[in-house]
């Protein structure tokens, strides 16, 4: 394993995007939907912003400022200059980055995600192969029912009380063994 998975916490986050390409477009609606508070820096916008309603932009170059208090920070711009110096600075601050397309300038990279909330399921090829992460998100999009998440907010909303009532976890897992693979979960997910 050459990255460690982790899922961040961005309720509420600064999230920087540099770029108005499609590719930003991708990851300021990602970061939104993540409840961040995105902002894009970039002179022009692609069209593909259109379906990223809630953020900040500003039409104008970067400048270093512009990091100040984000948490997280996204290039994607066909500028090569503007991604090595936006990467350099992030990394100079500890900021986690992406480039997209030069894996080399992050310091983390970007999954294909299989969105079924509260369950998320993220496909990495660790940068080698996107195409291969891609493929396998379209299958598992086929597989995880779309209401899958509806089994994960009953399952929550149930959690203390079957632990109350089954306290010895061997039987608890059994319980929501059962539970996701039987009867109960088809009922939920109808």
């Amino acid at each position: 394993m050459n990255q460690f998975p982790v899922f961040l916490d961005l309720h509420d986050r600064p999230v920087l995007v540099v770029g108005g390409t499609a590719i930003a477009a991708r990851r300021c609606k990602a970061t939104l939907a993540a409840g961040a508070k995105v902002r894009v820096i970039a002179r022009a916008l692609s069209p593909a912003f259109e379906d990223c309603p809630g953020f900040a932009h500003e039409t104008r170059d970067f400048r270093p400022s512009d990091m100040d208090g984000a948490q997280l920070v996204f290039v994607a711009s066909d500028d090569d200059d503007l991604a090595t110096r936006v990467s350099a600075l992030a990394h100079e601050r500890g900021i986690p980055v992406n480039v997209a397309d030069r894996i080399k300038l992050c310091s983390f990279i970007m999954p294909s995600i299989v969105d079924r909330s509260p369950v998320v399921l993220a496909i990495s090829s660790g940068g080698k192969a996107p195409i291969l992460s891609r493929l396998l998100r379209a299958r598992l999009e086929t597989w995880v029912p779309g209401r899958f998440g509806r089994l994960a907010q009953f399952a929550g909303a149930c959690r203390e009380r079957v632990q109350a009532a089954l306290p010895a976890v061997p039987r608890r897992r059994r319980f929501w063994e059962t539970l996701a693979d039987g009867p109960g979960a088809e009922y939920v997910l109808a």
